[in-house]
């Protein structure tokens, strides 16, 4: 709790450049609570689709099954979108496929194999798809 609050503090700072390529403050409203919450995450931008992984095992992501909207703060500027919690294995290692070939480095935290070709491993990725799920964000 404290490191989400030091890496928040740190995104909405002036000096949010040291991290804002790869984390990003996620703004949305408690579905039964109402209440506004933030979190900071990692993320990869792809053609007005931003993609945020987390582990199925924590719940700020099921505010955003079957879509809501969220507000974004990426590299200083606001964004507005709406996102959408992907649970379904087969949807969550494709996205996945496309988060972790922008940022492979990343691949070693989800236990990806990258091949001497670039390529990930599929059947890696079908084992993260059963441990994480992803969050797409359509940016408006």
């Amino acid at each position: 709790m404290l490191y989400n609050s030091m890496m928040e503090a740190l995104l909405r700072s002036p000096l949010h450049g040291v991290i804002s390529k790869n984390f990003m403050v996620i703004s949305y409203t408690g579905r039964k609570s109402g209440k506004a919450y933030s979190t900071p995450v990692n993320y990869v931008q792809e053609d007005g689709l931003v993609l945020v992984t987390s582990f199925r095992n924590r719940i700020w992501w099921r505010n955003l099954l079957g879509g809501a909207p969220v507000s974004l703060l990426v590299k200083g500027k606001t964004l507005e979108g709406v996102g959408e919690a992907i649970v379904d294995e087969a949807e969550v290692a494709r996205y996945m496929d496309i988060y972790l070939s922008k940022v492979p480095q990343m691949a070693k935290y989800f236990h990806v194999a990258v091949g001497e070709d670039g390529k990930l491993s599929q059947e890696d990725l079908a084992e993260a798809a059963k441990t994480q799920l992803m969050i797409c964000i359509r940016l408006k």
